[in-house]
């Protein structure tokens, strides 16, 4: 591990890690795109790091310039690793490594029991030297420029709509709701992604006007995205679709959840790679990965 100087760093004889703060916001944004190779950015997600506690997440320094990061988000029954990126022109040179025994140790601070991540084919061995266990494939889809709908037959249109007032006036509920199948209570992140864009925060009813699922039409992506049962998740999937995105939109699932993956297949939705989840610790508690978790907020949030 590396050492913690006066300052407050964390120095090895090549990196410097530091904690992530709002002025590194650009040129981190840099890396984890040279990283994953994309155009578009992932700010949206560094900022709620910075807002969401409790959360830890770190930079790598080579002289002055950011040339790594990672992050994670203790919920509490167990915490998720996310966004772990290395510069291509140091990849090889344990910046990921270190990064990841810092917030190892963080979390180890904290009494973290359980540990989860979706890792990238390349990152698997590193994890796993961590003592982190394979579970199941996380499948990333997109829908395809020529996305052709094929509805349920019993498909008939969304049932209800929830008014913004009425999201805000019952969020408990909603947060409710969510708690058994994700496994933790999530309110901050479900409230910061309700705060950004709350007429892309949709929300299902049934017959009897109780919660049955939400989803969040995010700019690029579709999740977090929660149901109780396949009629609220096509509710929620048709309307989300009539949204305007940046480009395509994807969506972060269990490769388990067959009812999801046969859902976004009729819609036009096709895999584009596949990470593989892993948990270090105590053996996951349940959660509903394989039935009514049908996206993730990112790779990184769970």
């Amino acid at each position: 591990m590396p050492m913690t100087t006066s300052e407050g760093d964390l120095k090895t004889t090549s990196f410097v890690l530091q904690p992530f703060s709002e002025k590194d916001m650009d040129e981190t944004d840099i890396v984890l795109r040279a990283a994953y190779r994309t155009q578009y950015g992932r700010k949206d997600t560094l900022k709620r790091y910075l807002e969401i506690q409790p959360s830890h997440a770190i930079v790598a320094r080579e002289g002055e310039e950011i040339v790594g990061f990672g992050a994670t988000r203790d919920y509490g029954p167990f915490a998720y690793i996310g966004l772990m990126a290395a510069h291509p022109k140091v990849q090889g040179r344990g910046a990921g490594r270190m990064i990841l025994e810092e917030i190892l140790g963080w979390l180890s601070s904290r009494q973290s029991r359980t540990i989860l991540l979706d890792a990238s084919p390349s990152g698997v061995h590193l994890y796993e030297t961590h003592g982190f266990v394979r579970v199941e494939p996380t499948l990333v889809l997109q829908r395809s420029k020529s996305a052709h709908i094929v509805p349920d037959p019993s498909f008939s249109g969304r049932n209800y709509e929830m008014g913004t007032q009425e999201v805000e006036g019952n969020f408990a509920k909603l947060v409710s709701f969510d708690e058994p199948f994700f496994g933790a209570n999530r309110d901050s992140l479900l409230r910061s992604y309700y705060d950004d864009e709350p007429q892309r925060f949709l929300v299902s009813k049934d017959m009897k006007g109780r919660i049955n699922g939400f989803l969040v039409a995010q700019a690029r992506t579709l999740g977090p995205w929660v149901v109780k049962d396949s009629k609220a998740a096509e509710d929620l999937l048709a309307w989300a679709l009539e949204f305007p995105f940046e480009d395509r939109p994807s969506v972060i699932v269990s490769g388990s959840n067959k009812g999801c993956l046969d859902l976004l297949g009729r819609y036009g939705f096709e895999v584009q790679r596949s990470m593989q989840h892993m948990y270090w610790g105590v053996k996951p508690i349940h959660r509903a990965r394989s039935t009514a978790i049908y996206a993730q907020a990112t790779a990184g949030f769970g």
